[in-house]
């Protein structure tokens, strides 16, 4: 059973991505995009049912901006010393990328006459 919760629509300029055991940036957005399923001990809490329940999480893209920037999560929490670790492992990145196959169907109707799908890199910082 879908939720209001699930039909929140935001604009984002930026995408925080993981970087921890991921190979490339493409890999990363996938990991961004992927379903995480909400069960035991990590249950949703229903607000209307006022009970937990299970539940899948995840982000839909319906449209991307004119200039998209991807945040590397280059650090973690170690739980056991209670500091941050500095993710060190190498990641490729593409000289472009195309989104387009990462947007909802909705989303590429939306944007199927937008040229902006193919995204170029400018900078690594």
């Amino acid at each position: 059973q879908e939720s209001d919760a699930s039909k929140k629509l935001v604009d984002f300029y930026e995408i925080e991505l993981n970087v921890k055991g991921l190979m490339s940036l493409e890999e990363s957005i996938d990991d961004y995009l992927s379903e995480e399923h909400l069960q035991g001990e990590n249950q949703y809490f229903c607000e209307s049912c006022n009970t937990r329940v299970d539940a899948t999480y995840c982000i839909k893209l319906r449209s991307v901006p004119r200039v998209l920037n991807f945040q590397l999560k280059r650090f973690v929490f170690n739980a056991k010393t209670a500091m941050k670790k500095k993710v060190t492992s190498k990641l490729s990145f593409p000289l472009s990328i195309d989104m387009g196959p990462r947007l909802t169907e909705a989303g590429l109707h939306d944007n199927c006459m937008q040229n902006h799908l193919l995204y170029d890199l400018a900078a690594i910082l």
